[in-house]
């Protein structure tokens, strides 16, 4: 996703944990025992879609 240094992380449902940069942006995801979550699953032919995050108000 980016090769900044993940400085945070945060498990955002059980077993997907989301990484952050010191910029607050994301960094990496990961997904644990995802093939034994969901045994059908061929992670060899995953498909990710990187899209823009909302803007943020900035107070």
């Amino acid at each position: 996703m980016d090769n900044a240094i993940a400085v945070e992380s945060q498990e955002v449902s059980p077993g997907i944990i989301v990484d952050y940069s010191e910029q607050d942006t994301v960094v990496g995801i990961e997904m644990l025992h995802l093939s034994k979550r969901t045994p059908k699953l061929d992670v060899a032919t995953l498909e990710f879609e990187t899209v823009p995050a909302p803007p943020t108000s900035q107070h």
